[in-house]
């Protein structure tokens, strides 16, 4: 791939999101807009989750960058948390 190509004027949290969904089928896949401390487990994400949306969707990712936007964690749901 050149370095002319759409996919290296991306941002990298961006490259980033489409390797996640090139890999894992999900129904949707959503970014927040607040930056997360990386030490965070999977109990801390799925707080933050349940806080914004109410639960976490089966077949959802919800995508965390840190402050910086170097680094990304997924929480892929697949179970009902309601």
């Amino acid at each position: 791939m050149s370095r002319c190509s759409g996919l290296w004027r991306m941002p990298s949290i961006a490259r980033l999101a489409l390797g996640v969904v090139a890999m894992i089928r999900e129904d949707a896949l959503w970014l927040c807009a607040l930056p997360l401390d990386m030490r965070a487990g999977v109990q801390t994400l799925l707080e933050r989750v349940i806080d914004v949306f109410g639960v976490a969707r089966p077949s959802h990712a919800y995508l965390f960058a840190n402050r910086h936007g170097t680094r990304m964690k997924v929480l892929v749901c697949d179970i009902n948390t309601r």
